[in-house]
């Protein structure tokens, strides 16, 4: 299983999104959330105690403005605006930079195979590269031939899947080898399935959550023959992040609902008001958590907010916000 910034944490083992956390290992479930902020001078990272989901503590790095999170180990990845990409030791609270090419930047999204971490980056033309996480070097690039897009970045079996677009007609899914981060092929998506914002990988199927489509999409993709098999028209539009416990998908929609969908039919079930309204002109930024039986909700508001959800009776329990000055939440991460 792909290690992917947000997501589910099962015991040991975390996946999800970095517009929302990547992976945990070696502990018997995580006890703190991460929230990663985009903040200046300094980036932060706000600590909450998960079994009083209160705020315990906050980490101030050496740059400002992070976009996105992921744990591996004891280690806490996060992207930067800026060309850096930070590595905090959990533990010891060290800092480690690494500094990257000037035109990879904007770094929206992190996926690891448990030994290298690849990366999106927003800016144009459309780059991702690929992080030896043992010498924390970067040894591999890709320029895409779209200018825009670079939100999300899935890993599976020796592939890379890279999320271009943005506006126009359709947006697509270029898919790369993890080797060295060549081109294989690229999927267009269907006309109104605009800017792939996150993806998420279930069973075989590649899940497109569809930001600029009216109303939003979630795209199911075949990654055996890489062929589009349907999509899924959703009651709002602005499709946001993904993911997934015990045979559903929750993807955030209309700058505030939780959208549970089934995934043997591919069908709505309901939709949740989290209470919270994300800033409109950052819905990339929202972030999606599943630990244990709860979804984390972290949303892009002054200051950030994070929403609890009971995913066994499908409604909020309690809604964190942060201190002042610790503002838009752009990734979580549990350990």
């Amino acid at each position: 299983m792909p290690l992917k910034s947000g997501g589910a944490v099962e015991n040991e083992n975390m996946r999800g999104r970095a517009n929302s956390g990547l992976i945990s290992i070696g502990k018997v479930g995580p006890t703190n959330l991460y929230a990663g902020l985009f903040t200046s001078p300094a980036g932060k990272i706000v600590v909450v105690d998960l079994k009083t989901f209160t705020r315990s503590s906050a980490i101030s790095l050496t740059n400002p403005y992070v976009q996105s999170v992921g744990v591996i180990e004891n280690n806490l990845y996060a992207g930067m605006y800026g060309t850096q990409l930070t590595r905090l030791n959990l533990k010891s609270l060290a800092e480690t930079v690494l500094t990257l090419p000037s035109a990879e930047n904007d770094i929206m999204d992190l996926v690891s195979d448990g030994s290298f971490l690849y990366c999106p980056c927003a800016v144009s033309n459309v780059r991702a590269f690929k992080v030896d996480l043992g010498t924390f070097t970067r040894v591999a690039g890709f320029v895409s031939s779209w200018s825009l897009g670079g939100y999300c970045i899935e890993y599976s079996n020796g592939f890379v899947y890279l999320g271009v677009g943005v506006g126009g007609n359709y947006g697509g899914v270029q898919k790369l080898n993890a080797s060295d981060l060549s081109l294989v092929t690229t999927l267009n998506l269907a006309l109104g399935e605009i800017t792939p914002n996150d993806f998420l990988i279930s069973d075989g199927y590649l899940y497109v959550s569809c930001v600029n489509s009216t109303p939003a999409r979630l795209v199911k993709i075949d990654l055996s023959t890489f062929t589009r098999v349907s999509a899924l028209s959703l009651a709002y539009d602005y499709g946001s992040v993904l993911a997934e416990k015990d045979g559903f998908i929750y993807q955030l929609v209309g700058l505030r609902y939780i959208a549970k969908i089934r995934l043997s039919d591919f069908t709505i079930v309901s939709y949740l008001d989290s209470g919270v309204t994300t800033s409109g002109g950052n819905i990339n930024a929202t972030n999606l958590v599943v630990i244990g039986s709860y979804l984390y909700a972290g949303f892009d508001t002054s200051p950030g907010k994070i929403v609890k959800i009971d995913l066994d009776t499908f409604s909020v329990t309690s809604t964190l916000t942060l201190q002042s000055g610790e503002d838009y939440i752009r990734g979580l991460g549990a350990y």
